[in-house]
């Protein structure tokens, strides 16, 4: 009977030690104070029956109240999840519809919207999708177009566009004359800068040759220091004479053309800037053509005297013979 007790009572004390170190556990969670404090109530003498029912039911009680306050958070999360959907913005999935009308009221309203601008040709529009507006105004009539592509292509390179854009950046910014010689190429050649600028370029008259007057012409005015003068000069040294493009020997014979052209009697050297001679060379040969050419009709023009005087003595003759 002894052996039977203290066997029971080791049972029971093996059972109470291991409820409460489940206890101790769930107390560590700030969550789970409320659900555990049944066991502060617990008396580990306890030793009946009556003591273990009461502590499994405590502990069943304990569970049921920690899932009950799981569930109500869930809910509450739920709640406020549906909330936040309802409240986003949608967004449209097509072309929106046109607003309502509003009645006239009498009330302030607010001002026109400002109208799109034209829309760009379709080969253009790609290039144009989320970069940066020109920050340079448009070409007006009386502008330098020279000095507006200079503007412009420094815009280019400090913004660092890519130089196949450069072309229709710089079209919507084009009007009246300029925007007729843009439209008069065709779309494979507009959408080349260099070619498109020297279309502009030749309709404001603007070449090597004039290039070359202004460089000869050019002088200090009033008010330039120096320095500036000297940045002029070579600008209008690299157009004329382009020595990006050209080698050595080819800016040799464009300042030995200029040098012929300007020793030649002014009917030559006339004639032969009309056939535009790219070398010296070249134009030393369309002179001596020149030159042929006349000296060949001073030669004839005796002959044709001769004859009109010739023809003039027969016709006195034959008035005197008849009268």
């Amino acid at each position: 009977m002894a052996t039977r007790k203290r066997t029971t009572r080791g049972r029971k004390a093996g059972l109470r030690s291991a409820v409460k170190d489940a206890a101790w556990r769930r107390l560590s969670s700030e969550d789970d104070e409320e659900a555990t404090e049944p066991y502060s109530s617990l008396d580990p003498s306890t030793e009946s029956s009556g003591g273990m029912e009461s502590l499994m039911r405590d502990f069943l009680k304990a569970q049921k109240t920690r899932e009950e306050m799981f569930l109500r958070e869930l809910q509450g999360l739920r709640v406020t999840v549906q909330q936040a959907v309802q409240a986003a913005p949608e967004r449209p999935t097509g072309n929106p519809s046109p607003e309502p009308e509003r009645e006239n009221t009498g009330e302030s309203s607010l001002p026109p919207p400002t109208p799109p601008p034209p829309a760009l040709p379709s080969h253009h529009r790609a290039q144009f999708a989320h970069r940066p507006e020109t920050p340079l105004p448009p070409f007006q009539m009386g502008d330098d177009m020279e000095n507006y592509l200079r503007r412009f292509e420094r815009l280019a390179q400090t913004w660092q566009w890519p130089k196949e854009q450069w072309s229709c950046r710089l079209v919507p910014l084009l009007t009246g004359r300029a925007l007729e010689a843009y439209l008069a190429m065709d779309e494979v050649s507009a959408d080349n800068y260099l070619q498109l600028k020297d279309s502009l370029l030749q309709k404001f008259n603007v070449s090597a040759e004039s290039y070359r007057q202004r460089f000869r012409a050019a002088s200090t005015p009033e008010g330039e220091s120096p320095t500036e003068t000297y940045y002029r000069l070579k600008h209008l040294y690299q157009r004329w004479i382009r020595p990006d493009i050209h080698s050595v020997e080819e800016i040799g014979e464009q300042i030995i053309l200029e040098q012929l052209l300007r020793v030649m009697k002014p009917e030559a050297r006339i004639w032969v800037k009309q056939h535009e001679p790219s070398t010296g060379l070249a134009a030393a040969q369309l002179a001596q053509q020149y030159a042929n050419a006349h000296r060949s009709g001073l030669r004839t023009q005796p002959e044709r005297g001769l004859e009109s005087r010739m023809r003039s003595s027969q016709t006195r003759e034959q008035t005197l013979c008849h009268g």
